[in-house]
């Protein structure tokens, strides 16, 4: 069931798919958890509608388009009662940041391209063969 707001105001299924994306993504930030909690959103019946809806991401279709995979995870978050008003606290968020962040670390965090140095000028570009 799609909500008619997001109908009457998204032009074309094109920029519908991608506000969709961007949109699912953004649930992987507990700040913008915290945000959406503080406004009341999780207590409006039609945006808990929404956030139902969005599960289509899980699809093979979809899921191969989220770049940030908790999205999904705090989806199903979002499903508890508790969990949308725990939220709205600053401490719960930063808590969850905190793991998230640590948890990304322990993977490998960012890894930086270890470039070979002969090949690199002072600058940092790369020499051209002749």
């Amino acid at each position: 069931m799609e909500p008619k707001w997001l109908l009457s105001r998204v032009p074309d299924e094109k920029s519908r798919f991608e506000i969709e994306l961007e949109f699912v993504q953004m649930l992987s930030n507990p700040w913008y958890l915290n945000f959406l909690a503080q406004h009341k959103y999780f207590e409006d019946e039609t945006f808990l509608q929404y956030l139902e809806y969005l599960e289509y991401w899980r699809e093979p279709d979809y899921v191969k388009f989220i770049i940030y995979p908790t999205c999904l995870h705090m989806l199903t978050l979002l499903k508890n009662p508790q969990f949308r008003i725990d939220i709205s606290r600053a401490d719960l968020s930063k808590q969850v940041n905190d793991e998230m962040y640590y948890e990304w670390l322990a993977k490998g965090g960012y890894q930086i391209p270890n470039p070979n140095p002969d090949s690199l000028t002072a600058t940092g570009t790369k020499v051209e063969d002749p």
